[in-house]
């Protein structure tokens, strides 16, 4: 069962769930970060989109990024231990023509992770290396492309006919195995080897998960 939980803990456990479990460190899982607009008009090539470097339209919104230019704040760590990139998109309706056809946010989508040949690097700045590029469609918000769209073609149905919506499947994101100090950077770069106009422009989402070490004391 999905919802299940599980055991529940007894008075020992308990105590020790107070007690910081990594040498004097608060660790949780987390997620670190930090959203971009691709635009309409396509991202110019060899052009990067900007991740984790101060560059979202409004640094400051939590919405947006929970990470500073200058990276980690004292006294924390994160083990980043799987990378994804996140569409941000609604689902819409054809007006017109309402006909169904492979336009729109499916489309879109494709063009992003696909077509335009995206790639994505990170690097490592305590010891200055940059890893990759890799493919954007290896990663995508947790992999490859689902599209989601229909309606009806009679013209009776008039306006608003068709509906559609894209997304990416979950298959648990690039793999890594990455530390990252206090202080210290680790700027993403997304690229692209196309400049192709999608529909509408696009927020897109960076994200590392892992481990949160918080020093405590």
């Amino acid at each position: 069962m999905f919802n299940q939980l599980p055991a529940p803990l007894n008075g020992a456990q308990l105590e020790a769930a107070r007690i910081s479990p990594v040498q004097g460190f608060d660790v949780y899982p987390d997620v670190l970060y930090s959203t971009i607009l691709y635009p309409q008009a396509g991202q110019p090539v060899g052009t990067p989109l900007k991740f984790f470097q101060g560059a979202e339209s409004v640094p400051s919104d939590t919405s947006l990024t929970n990470v500073t230019q200058n990276g980690l704040p004292g006294g924390q760590k994160f083990h980043a231990r799987a990378f994804f990139v996140v569409p941000f998109i609604e689902a819409s309706t054809v007006t017109v023509p309402a006909t169904l056809d492979g336009t729109g946010l499916v489309r879109d989508i494709d063009r992003v992770f696909k077509t335009n040949r995206g790639q994505w690097t990170w690097t490592q700045t305590n010891i200055n290396r940059t890893r990759g590029p890799f493919p954007l469609d290896a990663v995508g918000e947790q992999g490859g492309l689902l599209p989601d769209f229909g309606g009806n073609n009679a013209p009776a149905a008039g306006n608003n006919a068709v509906y559609q919506h894209g997304r990416t499947a979950a298959i648990g994101g690039w793999p890594m195995d990455f530390i990252i100090f206090e202080t210290e950077t680790f700027p993403v770069n997304l690229t692209w080897g196309v400049q192709t106009a999608i529909q509408t422009a696009m927020l897109l989402q960076c994200r590392f998960y892992g481990w949160r070490y918080i020093k405590t004391g």
